[in-house]
């Protein structure tokens, strides 16, 4: 049942609490995308002189305004007291948090914010802690466990609204934490088609380049990977396999594997020279909820992508015909192939991963999305 209505059309203030804020030619990772491509370019679209919409990041403590698509400091080095202190000169604000990626200082004075000014907190779910602590291998002992657990049942039972990259984390959500699924929007992670996309589609002439783009952390099917693309060149010698990112496994390049590091302002180039995209995750329950910022850009590159089943992922690419979805790492070798010995079915994928890129995935619609659930979900705010 709807109860006090709230006004959020005039004179409205927004404030994103991030762990950090840097322009997209300095993001190295998916986080740092997803708060410059979505909050940066949800206020470029929606600052106004009645709508003030500000980022706090914790490096550093600095606070930005957004002003005629720039932004701007106008405050560096806050302590807790000088954030607490901002959030209260601000009315009819409402507080939109990365989470769990904050500090827990910055969390409770939120919350604080939240029930002392009757703000609207709204969360958004990057990861969930305990599941992300899991997938990754990392020791979770019974009574860090249940810390987690309950710490991530309160946060998001007392936020108001909430943001999930995918059905899939809203469903487990729903199930796990018991949330009711009419608080929980669907703000998948996006693109920029125009800084990713330049329409090459043969790039070798002989044999294929197969990329991936992200951490290279144990857990995340590398290695598989790696092994795969080696059985591969018994039967294709010039198949070759590029791996970028922060390489915490130790991996060393050779004459067929490429193991460097990148930025956003250099992932155009990394993805022009590639003939297949890949995401080498194993089918667990991390790996489906999710909704990884690389498959996004990769669409946006326009080339085919390879992944296992996996919920989210395998879904988009089932959805958009855009790539070849796989049950284990043998039919991922077989896709592999059949890409290497068919360039019409690779540049046929790619195109249609572009087409879904800039029609569905462009931060600049995801973020007219967003908007609409504020509105939506904040036009009555539920009991």
């Amino acid at each position: 049942m709807p109860s006090k209505k709230l006004n959020l059309n005039n004179n409205t203030n927004t404030i994103f609490f991030a762990q950090y804020f840097k322009e997209m030619n300095k993001v190295a990772g998916g986080y740092g995308e997803r708060v410059f491509g979505l909050y940066g370019t949800y206020a470029k679209e929606y600052s106004r002189e009645n709508n003030e919409i500000y980022i706090f990041s914790e490096d550093g403590g600095t606070i930005y305004q957004c002003l005629k698509d720039k932004f701007v400091v106008i405050k560096k080095g806050c302590s807790l007291i000088d954030l607490f202190y901002f959030i209260f000169s601000k009315n009819n604000c409402k507080l939109i948090l990365s989470w769990p990626n904050l500090k827990l200082s910055t969390i409770i004075l939120c919350f604080i914010c939240k029930i002392a000014k009757k703000y609207p907190l709204i969360l958004d779910l990057h990861d969930l802690p305990l599941e992300q602590s899991l997938a990754f291998g990392f020791k979770v002992n019974n009574f860090k466990r249940f810390i987690l657990q309950k710490y991530t049942k309160f946060t998001l039972l007392y936020a108001d609204c909430l943001f999930s990259v995918s059905e899939a984390m809203r469903e487990y959500i729903y199930n796990n934490y018991e949330i009711k699924k009419q608080k929980i929007c669907i703000v998948p992670n996006g693109t920029l088609p125009e800084l990713l996309y330049s329409g090459k589609k043969d790039v070798n002439q002989d044999g294929i380049t197969i990329c991936y783009s992200g951490s290279i952390l144990r857990g995340k099917g590398v290695t598989e990977l790696i092994n795969l693309v080696n059985n591969l060149r018994v039967v294709r010698k010039n198949v070759k396999l590029e791996l970028w990112g922060t390489n915490a496994m130790g991996i060393k390049s050779n004459d067929w594997l490429t193991v460097g590091s990148t930025s956003f302002s250099q992932m155009k180039n990394i993805f022009n020279k590639a003939d297949v995209l890949i995401i080498p995750f194993p089918k667990n329950l991390y790996f489906d909820i999710a909704h990884p910022i690389k498959l996004s850009d990769y669409m946006a590159a326009g080339k085919p992508i390879v992944c296992l089943n996996l919920d989210t992922s395998g879904d988009i690419i089932n959805k958009n015909q855009c790539g070849i979805v796989c049950n284990n790492y043998n039919e991922m070798y077989e896709a592999l192939l059949k890409l290497n010995d068919n360039k019409q079915l690779r540049q046929k994928l790619g195109d249609n991963a572009y087409i879904a890129a800039k029609n569905i995935y462009d931060w600049r619609i995801i973020a007219q999305n967003m908007n609409k659930c504020i509105k939506d979900f904040f036009k009555y705010r539920l009991l």
